[in-house]
């Protein structure tokens, strides 16, 4: 059968497979999509119930993360204690609850917390891969700390180390599958790094200890838009390669030459934001994390920005947007 099965969107439907194995029931509702489900979840109580169930399953920290490391809640903990957020393409996956092949994990953390990190993936299996900035006096004993780690930032951007893990499994059929962690260390809390220097909307997304949030749900999720949100990108050759892997993953890109020519798209888009506000898709994970531990972590993420629109001279008007900080003052 090609694509999905057609599955009803009504009240009458899904109470009548409530009855139905748990297991089932989370199947059906995986070919739902994000815009279903939030419907089904104002429809009756008895939707609303399914629709926790299969979320809770859907975007379980504990599920997302286990084919990466085995013990899921040290990871929750080491995320809530060093204040690092999980993004890019594998925050991504989690959000659109699809597998991207050969993408990687990045972890995004201060540089005093590099270490800390480091050491705990290392300790789950995965190797160093040496790098310029990354060398170990013994190839073949991890200790930290390592030959070097310079601190020194990239040029416009706020990293100051990027540390390459690589496990290698290999499955009863000979198969061989790669995983590849990478904890990056930044000069600014990792969230700023997210706002301020990612290169589009479609991937400001994260997973810290306690919530998954998207920033840009709508367009990301739904619209299967990303806006470039930064003026270097425009000419940079990178551009040419993120453009190719989100195009390839579905998405339209707005910017560059295009802009966008929707009044209502952009005001939409554009005004006083903060994350996890109410235009956010914020998903709270289960946690055994203690009280004071959440609390930290999510006035760690109350952090305001805004969307502005910029003017663009193109043939038929358009615009574009960036993020970018507010006036203390505003």
């Amino acid at each position: 059968m090609d694509g999905p099965p057609f599955i009803p969107i009504t009240a009458g439907f899904f109470t009548a497979i409530a009855c139905l194995p748990q297991r089932l029931i989370i199947r059906i509702f995986s070919f739902l999509t994000i815009q279903q489900l939030l419907f089904l979840s104002e429809v009756s109580w008895e939707t609303r119930a399914l629709v926790h169930i299969y979320v809770a399953r859907a975007w379980s920290f504990q599920l997302n993360f286990r084919p990466w490391f085995r013990n899921t809640s040290a990871f929750q903990e080491l995320l809530n204690r060093c204040e690092a957020l999980v993004s890019g393409s594998h925050a991504l996956q989690f959000f659109d609850r699809s597998y991207y092949p050969g993408s990687d994990m990045d972890i995004y953390v201060l540089h005093a917390q590099v270490k800390s990190v480091a050491s705990w993936v290392y300790r789950q299996g995965y190797r160093v891969i040496p790098n310029a900035q990354v060398r170990l006096a013994d190839p073949n004993k991890f200790a930290y700390p390592v030959t070097t780690i310079s601190p020194k930032s990239r040029k416009g951007s706020s990293i100051t180390t990027v540390v390459n893990f690589i496990r290698r499994e290999i499955y009863w059929d000979g198969a061989v599958n790669e995983k590849h962690v990478q904890v990056i260390g930044l000069r600014v809390d990792p969230i700023l790094h997210i706002l301020y220097e990612f290169h589009s909307t479609a991937v400001m997304n994260f997973i810290s200890s306690t919530v998954a949030v998207s920033l840009f749900p709508k367009s990301t999720l739904i619209d299967r838009k990303t806006y470039v949100v930064r003026d270097d990108y425009e000419k940079s050759k990178k551009n040419v390669l993120w453009r190719r892997k989100y195009c390839d993953r579905g998405f339209k890109i707005i910017g560059d030459n295009l802009g966008v020519r929707n009044n209502k798209e952009v005001e939409r888009l554009c005004g006083h934001r903060f994350v996890t506000d109410r235009r956010s898709l914020v998903i709270p994970l289960t946690t055994l994390l203690h009280n004071s531990d959440i609390e930290r972590d999510q006035e760690y993420l109350a952090v305001p920005f805004k969307v502005i629109e910029i003017e663009r001279d193109l043939p038929g008007g358009g615009s574009d947007i960036r993020v970018i900080r507010p006036l203390r003052r505003e």
